[in-house]
């Protein structure tokens, strides 16, 4: 990943072209088990187009669920993305909403970050 597409910008699109309402491009994740860390997702791709309908199909386990709950921010505290981005009309929104003392919303553990002002109340981000 370059440092470029690690910004929240939005994606170039050539003149006259609409961007993809959500591109997720080389989704990585693992998540940490009883036996050590396991790789769930490996480098997913998708564009959704605006107006195109899609569904997301494959046999139990395959990842479906890992993939949607990525796109989201729901994952569990045990898995972190690798690497990877999810953008949002151009916007990478993996990085969006991340606290300002952090580029990203999980700490090394995969637990999503606190924001400071939360974290003094005691209250934790949904």
């Amino acid at each position: 990943m370059s440092p470029e597409s690690a910004t929240s910008q939005p994606s170039q699109s050539q003149p006259g072209q609409a961007l993809p309402l959500l591109e997720v491009d080389s989704l990585t994740v693992d998540i940490d088990g009883e036996v050590g860390k396991h790789r769930i997702l490996d480098d997913v791709s998708i564009t959704l187009e605006p107006g195109e309908p899609m569904g997301l199909v494959g046999e139990s386990g395959s990842g479906k669920s890992m993939t949607l709950r990525t796109i989201l921010g729901m994952l569990p505290p045990a898995a972190t993305v690798v690497e990877g981005e999810v953008r949002f009309r151009g916007r990478n929104i993996l990085r969006m909403f991340s606290p300002p003392e952090s580029d990203f919303p999980f700490d090394d553990s995969g637990r999503r970050r606190q924001h400071p002002e939360n974290r003094a109340q005691g209250h934790r981000l949904p």
